[in-house]
């Protein structure tokens, strides 16, 4: 059985003081989830609705169409005993790669797994924690909704929602993208606030609790 990682939050910055290391690289901003978009607007709804089921199988038809993210409703694999098997054979070296820190590796192993058995939540939340490790949030975002989409309930994918939107939003930020930038911490502010209530004393709730409330005090958001 291929274990869950939860991910990490990257270069986060309060009052001075940082809550963990930054993966070495430079920084990227993120186009992100146009709220212009019928993909944004689908976002908006998750944000007021974060325990909607057809709201992510919603953006994962309008993802599918554009080719970004699987979808259950538009592909469907018959599965193989033997693809079963070596995809789980390279889920687990993924994740020993992924424990080394080598996150290219992971990312192309659990790639790998994922062609042959597209259905392990576990796999695609472990490659969304890869992505995170190197800043490509949105595809980040991309893999924990399928997890959600797979019928997964585990609370962390809320709370890796949440710091890929926050990295999102710092990125924007330090581009001066203003507009942007509040969009996606409104999104972190939703996504997490929703970890919390579901798991409030979990080995994430403190930096959770850290970063939802800078961003209540910040702009106001409602906790």
């Amino acid at each position: 059985m291929v274990r869950r990682i939860a991910g990490m939050v990257l270069g986060v910055v309060l009052a001075g003081a940082s809550i963990c290391d930054r993966v070495s690289g430079e920084e990227t901003t993120e186009a992100g989830h146009s709220d212009e978009s019928l993909i944004g607007a689908i976002h908006a709804e998750i944000l007021k609705n974060p325990f909607e089921l057809d709201l992510y199988t919603h953006l994962a038809k309008e993802h599918a169409a554009e080719k970004k993210i699987f979808s259950p409703d538009v592909y469907v694999k018959r599965l193989d005993k033997d693809d079963v098997k070596k995809a789980s054979d390279l889920a687990e070296q993924g994740s020993a790669a992924l424990k080394d820190k080598n996150y290219a590796q992971a990312k192309t192993l659990y790639e790998a797994s994922i062609e042959l058995n597209p259905y392990d939540s576990d796999v695609h939340s472990n490659l969304g924690v890869s992505l995170l490790s190197v800043q490509d949030n949105s595809g980040a975002l991309d893999q924990f909704d399928i997890c959600i989409i797979l019928g997964d309930t585990d609370p962390v994918l809320r709370y890796n929602k949440g710091i890929a939107s926050w990295n999102m939003a710092r990125n924007h930020e330090k581009a001066k993208n203003v507009a942007e930038s509040k969009i996606h911490y409104r999104q972190a502010h939703s996504f997490l606030t929703g970890y919390l209530k579901v798991d409030k004393e979990g080995n994430k709730s403190t930096v959770a609790k850290k970063l939802t409330n800078y961003m209540s005090k910040r702009f106001q958001f409602s906790q």
